[in-house]
């Protein structure tokens, strides 16, 4: 889930929030919570438990983490261990011993998750401000499933099944999904390459 928007003044992120946990359970995982403090906004990274400020330019630097944001943060923070706990029996069994998660056992748990549907990330930016944006897109770096992670199945020229890997040293297969003539610019195909190089 891509929470936006949270700079506006009426954002309420703590009802968006409870509406989606009311609804997905404890398949959902906040990532980044946004705290307001007048017309500022501050993230908390519940990964690193870290929080960040961002300036007019959507430039992050570290921000301290305040008793304030500590307490913010503890309030989501359980949610967000129950759903690293149900990635793996192991993290399961540390979290019912009160230990806390490593970084690695975070990202590999939701990660996993995240691949066969079990996890639901939750981040918050704002798109017009650009704060916690370079969050959001290294959490889908490091959560998101791999195309290397898949296969692609196709049809080759003796019309036999077969699965692609991807592989841009590989035999060049493509997909065009879309053709759109445009007035000003010209004839645009888009293309998916599975495999090889365009």
């Amino acid at each position: 889930f891509f929470i936006n928007k949270c700079e506006d003044n009426d954002a309420d992120f703590e009802k968006v929030f409870n509406e989606l946990h009311d609804n997905f359970g404890n398949t959902l995982c906040p990532v980044f919570v946004p705290v307001r403090s007048g017309d500022k906004v501050t993230m908390i990274d519940l990964v690193e438990m870290k929080a960040f400020a961002y300036d007019a330019k959507g430039k992050r630097s570290e921000a301290p983490m305040t008793d304030d944001l500590k307490d913010i943060a503890s309030n989501y923070k359980e949610a967000f261990n129950e759903a690293v706990a149900g990635t793996s029996d192991e993290l399961m069994m540390k979290y019912f011993d009160g230990e806390e998660f490593t970084h690695d056992e975070i990202v590999a748990g939701l990660s996993k998750a995240v691949l066969d549907g079990t996890v639901m990330p939750m981040y918050a930016c704002s798109a017009y401000t650009l704060e916690a944006v370079d969050l959001v897109l290294n959490g889908i770096t490091k959560m998101a499933p791999s195309p290397v992670q898949f296969k692609e199945h196709a049809t080759d020229a003796d019309g036999n099944e077969i699965d692609l890997e991807c592989d841009e040293n590989g035999p060049l297969a493509a997909i065009c999904f879309k053709t759109v003539a445009d007035p000003f610019v010209g004839k645009m195909t888009y293309v998916k390459v599975a495999s090889g190089k365009i």
